[in-house]
This record gives structure tokens, sequence and C-alpha cells, in this order.
């Protein structure tokens, strides 16, 4: 599989962004659908996962019907989260939410 292209740019960064400027306590998850594209097949549709915020267990969680956690593409999967984490705790997160950060999350 190919780059997450999101990742790419200023783009993906502005969504969750907007994803965490709606967030109530009352949501159990925040759920960020994630395309790759297949850069060995180009006419391919790519491949379609889910990074879920599960607030409720504080903890990330990859959704994906395709591929187990041993999976070199797996881990390209595992990452993103990283990126979400990093904008999660921004100077913009923290503060409107009194400083809550998900530095300790899995």
């Amino acid at each position: 599989m190919g780059q997450i292209k999101m990742m790419t740019n200023g783009m993906y960064d502005k969504l969750v962004e907007k994803a965490f400027d709606f967030l109530n306590t009352d949501y159990d998850m925040i759920l960020f659908p994630i395309h790759q594209k297949n850069d060995k097949v180009p006419d391919a549709d790519g491949h379609w996962f889910t990074i879920a915020v599960n607030l409720e267990a504080k903890k990330f969680q990859i959704i994906d019907s395709a591929r187990a956690p041993g999976n070199a593409d797996f881990h390209i999967s595992a990452g993103v989260h990283c990126r979400i984490q990093a904008i999660w705790n921004s100077r913009l997160w923290l503060v409107h939410n009194q400083g809550n950060t998900i530095l300790g999350w899995k």
C-alpha cells in the first residue's frame, strides 16, 4: 500500500481539529475514516480503515478488517494515531478542554 495522502499536508490537521471542536464529553468515540492509496496498482481503489478515539476506554483503536496487528501495513495505520494524538494535545485542544490530554493512552 502507498502513503496516506491526507497526512502529507495541513488538510488532515484541519479535519482532526474540526472533529475536536464539537467534542462533548457525552461522546464515547470519535471515528476517523482513512483512505490509503494503493501505489502498487494504479487503478486499484486502495484501502479504507478507521481510527477510533475511544474516549470512554481512553485508548486508540484501529478498525481494519483486512489487516492483522502483525501486518506491515497495519503499522502504517497505527502511525496515524500519533498524528491525531499530536493534534489533540495541541494548544487548541488544551484550551477547549481544560488541559485534558491523551499522553498516557494506548
